[in-house]
């Protein structure tokens, strides 16, 4: 528990009956005027330095934050070019699934020119 300060900034602390029984000392201090406005100095200056760097931090935040909306919008399109490279990479794997089968063709009709092997 803080001791009791009184108005003109001293401040008491005295022990309680049930901390010593036997003695009956009173602490006084007092703060000056000077000390309480360098006490209060210091802390401002606390405050400034706080106040100069949470002002950095917000410097260094993008200057355009997206709002939800543009986001949205930016995912949908993103999701469109998804879909059409898609249905091209369909369109390709059929492609190449037709230039493989005629390849084999092929390749089985050179095999077996001209002999009476059949490959199925």
């Amino acid at each position: 528990m803080a001791p009791p300060r009184s108005v003109s900034g001293a401040v008491d602390v005295s022990e309680s009956s049930e901390m010593s029984a036997t003695s009956n000392v009173v602490i006084r201090t007092a703060m000056t005027e000077e000390q309480l406005n360098e006490f209060i100095l210091s802390c401002s200056k606390g405050v400034g330095t706080l106040v100069h760097t949470i002002e950095e931090e917000i410097e260094k935040l993008p200057e355009v934050i997206q709002s939800q909306d543009e986001i949205e919008s930016q995912i949908r399109y993103l999701e469109e070019e998804n879909e059409a490279a898609a249905a091209e990479l369909k369109q390709l794997v059929a492609a190449v699934r037709s230039v493989r089968e005629t390849l084999r063709t092929a390749y089985r009709e050179a095999a077996t020119d001209g002999t009476r092997i059949t490959i199925d």
